[in-house]
């Protein structure tokens, strides 16, 4: 196979059709007999479509050479409309969101392309879920897709380079006469502004064109210059005859064949594409068709938001390591002052190394002194206690103190006999404000005495003040 062969895979009604075809001869092209079709139903899902067309491509040589998908104009969504400030609109994006007015589609749903002249603008939206799953599985199985384009746009960019066509006017029509359908391409200087397929039946697209030509006149302002073309094996051009003789305003119709053929005027222009030496009119190799990547519409979006991010997380890098520089910097004058101090105070003296050391350990030994100290006093002496005891009793009572017994944890339990009530809820008072908690002071009734016994807890700070009383 010759290193310039290049392929089309064209979407028809019924499915795909797929031919190689090359130019080692000048306009020499060479099919691929018995194109393949495959099933349309299974196209929109792109599963079995995209096998049959792999296998076919396989199966008739090829080695990664370029391929052009013709999109059929089942495919398209073509409109055509008017904007104040077209430069207002600098992106694709812009013009895709704008455009989504006239779709039944959002803008992230499609891929679209545009012609703008002045202010019209002619744009043609591609579904992506029709055709995503399928141009997915061909780049999968490494078909090198170089451009998508619609198959009838290329057949008008093509033809307006033909040699019958350089004697019509710079505004005209361009009827396809094709062998499944009509369609109409309207060209201002010899740019695509308007496109529609016209129905079956002549009256239907007689009325359609009248419309047409009404929409036209109050815009545009020129008379009907409708060239035909035939896609047919058998030109009679019978049909854009009969058209015209249904119109209710006059049209130049003329009619020519291409020279080297319809078929053959859209695979040179396909192939003049594909090795970058036209652009086409409308290309959607575009976002989520050229990447695979669903979300190729927003990607720009995503990737500027990404890029703020970046920068702001830059920024704070800087900020912070602006920062720590500035804190080395003091931390450095503070030193060197320390130093100088130090120089000052004990001249000829070298400074001590390890001061932080040092510190910590005798911080350390400190705080273990301190928590011994505070253990220590934690226990109150039997001393203490009995010496609180007996300042508590009031003197010239009449108190028999039976048992005391000092406890390890620093409290009394203390059994006295008093005369009456009164002096053992007296002695109950001065306990307390002595500095004991009388946890318990039953009193009950023994030989006309009063007995009490309590349990009597000596809180340190009471003691503590009772020592410096004294």
């Amino acid at each position: 196979m010759a290193k310039n062969d290049c392929w089309i895979i064209t979407e028809r009604l019924a499915g795909w059709s797929i031919e190689r075809f090359d130019q080692a001869a000048a306009g020499e092209i060479v099919d691929i007999q018995g194109g393949d079709e495959t099933d349309h139903e299974s196209a929109s899902g792109g599963g079995v479509a995209a096998e049959q067309i792999i296998r076919t491509l396989k199966e008739n040589g090829y080695h990664g050479e370029p391929v052009m998908l013709a999109l059929g104009a089942n495919s398209c969504f073509p409109s055509a409309y008017t904007v104040e400030d077209v430069a207002a609109l600098k992106s694709r994006d812009l013009l895709r969101y704008e455009f989504e007015r006239f779709l039944p589609f959002s803008a992230e749903e499609i891929i679209a392309d545009f012609v703008i002249q002045d202010k019209s603008i002619f744009g043609v939206g591609v579904p992506i879920a029709r055709h995503v799953q399928l141009i997915r599985s061909l780049r999968f199985a490494d078909i090198r897709i170089t451009s998508i384009c619609p198959h009838s746009m290329l057949t008008a960019q093509a033809l307006a380079g033909e040699s019958p066509f350089e004697a019509a006017s710079e505004n005209f029509w361009m009827l396809i006469d094709g062998p499944n359908r009509s369609e109409l391409v309207l060209l201002k200087d010899r740019q695509p502004y308007r496109w529609l397929c016209l129905p079956d039946s002549l009256d239907s697209a007689a009325q359609a064109l009248e419309i047409l030509h009404e929409q036209e006149s109050s815009s545009q302002g020129h008379n009907c210059q409708m060239w035909a073309v035939s896609g047919c094996a058998t030109t009679t051009f019978s049909r854009p005859h009969q058209l015209v003789q249904r119109l209710r305003f006059p049209v130049e119709l003329k009619t020519t064949d291409p020279p080297s053929g319809l078929s053959s005027a859209t695979k040179v222009m396909s192939r003049q594409i594909l090795d970058g030496k036209v652009k086409a009119w409308l290309e959607f190799n575009r976002g989520v068709f050229s990447t695979g990547d669903r979300l190729a519409n927003v990607r720009s979006a995503i990737n500027y938001s990404l890029t703020l991010v970046s920068l702001g997380i830059l920024l704070v890098m800087v900020s912070l390591g602006w920062q720590t520089h500035r804190l080395d910097r003091a931390r450095s004058g503070y030193r060197k002052a320390q130093e100088a101090a130090f120089a000052q105070l004990h001249p000829g003296t070298a400074i001590p190394k390890g001061i932080k050391m040092r510190l910590q350990i005798e911080r350390k030994q400190l705080l273990e002194k301190q928590a011994f100290a505070e253990a220590t006093q934690a226990h109150v002496s039997p001393v203490t206690s009995l010496r609180m005891l007996l300042s508590s009793i009031p003197s010239g009572k009449a108190v028999d103190v039976q048992r005391i017994k000092f406890q390890p944890d620093g409290s009394v339990d203390f059994d006295a006999q008093f005369a009456n009530r009164a002096d053992a809820e007296d002695l109950k008072r001065r306990l307390v404000l002595t500095g004991f908690e009388v946890s318990a002071f039953p009193t009950r009734y023994q030989n006309d005495k009063v007995m009490v016994a309590g349990k009597l807890v000596v809180s340190l700070k009471s003691e503590k003040q009772h020592r410096e009383e004294q």
